[in-house]
């Protein structure tokens, strides 16, 4: 699991949690 990675994508999934 990387964190680098992971960061990005709870970025993007928190925008559209956001949205919704």
């Amino acid at each position: 699991m990387n964190w680098l990675v992971l960061n990005p994508f709870s970025y993007l999934m928190r925008s559209l949690t956001r949205s919704l």
